[in-house]
């Protein structure tokens, strides 16, 4: 299949614009993302995806939108038990408290968290955009090394292939956590 799904809801369009970067990073690598706003996707949509990237930003006291977002993202939780996601979303206040709660009910739920969780401080800034690309290269990376498994677990393609992409998801996540180290207060 090797497919990967942005999600997203975004009351500015902050959060939006980080799905895009996401979006953008995984069609830098060779790859196209399917975009979706939050209503337009469902959880029937979930097994039509090897990685789904969930973008929401933070509302009130650090919680996830409850109108439009939770609506949709409640039934896919009975569909997280060995999906690999990636979470993330833009925040105004507080220290990034809703992306580690929600990352956990995720983790409690069976996910395989494929990477960093980004956060960026209300509108993304260049370095925020970047951290966004780079996680979308990585989910590449992510759906490129379950596509090498056989059946019997043992890698299609040679192993030098396998570690060239590993190494390229290690400089992507080292630029997500330079970006999030530099984003919290």
């Amino acid at each position: 299949m090797n497919k990967i799904a942005v999600v997203y809801f975004s009351g500015t369009g902050n959060t939006e614009m980080m799905a895009n970067a996401i979006a953008d990073g995984v069609g830098e690598k060779g790859t196209k993302a399917d975009v979706f706003a939050a209503e337009d996707f469902s959880a029937s949509m979930m097994d039509d995806y090897d990685v789904i990237a969930f973008g929401c930003p933070a509302m009130g006291d650090e919680e996830l939108e409850d109108s439009v977002f939770l609506p949709m993202f409640e039934p896919c939780r009975a569909k997280l038990n060995g999906k690999q996601i990636a979470l993330f979303g833009s925040y105004d206040w507080g220290d990034g408290e809703w992306l580690r709660n929600w990352e956990q009910r995720c983790r409690d739920d069976g996910a395989v968290i494929a990477a960093d969780s980004l956060k960026c401080n209300l509108t993304p800034d260049d370095e925020g955009i970047a951290a966004c690309k780079a996680t979308g290269g990585s989910l590449v990376y992510i759906i490129g090394c379950s596509a090498l498994t056989a059946l019997d677990g043992r890698p299609k393609r040679p192993r030098v292939y396998n570690i060239i992409s590993f190494l390229l998801s290690i400089q992507d996540s080292q630029t997500i956590r330079a970006h999030n180290k530099g984003r919290t207060r």
